[in-house]
Formats: C-alpha cells, structure tokens, sequence
C-alpha cells in the first residue's frame, strides 16, 4: 500500500503536537474530534481541507470546488 500513495504523488500527513494543541479557526459545527484535527492539521500546515463532508465543506480551510 505505501507504494500506491507515493505512486500517486500523495504525501501522509504525520500527526504532531502543534496539530494537537491548535484548534482550528473558526471552531467548526462539528463536534467530531477527527475532524477539527483535520481543521488543526490544515491549518498549522498552510493547506485546505479536500472533503464533501457537508458538517465541513462550508469552512474557512475547506477547499471550494
């Protein structure tokens, strides 16, 4: 399986303290905690969340399609 993302050009994202500590602005609806580190990752990270996700699609990191 590792072979398959770096095939895609894909990168995995590791999990690290800055992504646990940070809440991602604004708070979002959801009360998931996997998303809002998502949220936290993108944000720290400079990205934006790709997702069809409708508790999600409508924050400040979601990717608008």
């Amino acid at each position: 399986m590792p072979g398959a993302v770096n095939d895609t050009g894909l990168t995995i994202l590791p999990i690290d303290i800055p992504h646990v500590i940070t809440a991602a602005e604004p708070e979002p609806d959801t009360r998931d905690p996997f998303d809002r580190l998502l949220l936290a990752q993108c944000q720290v990270e400079g990205l934006q969340l790709v997702t069809i996700d409708r508790a999600l699609v409508g924050h400040r990191l979601a990717f608008k399609f």
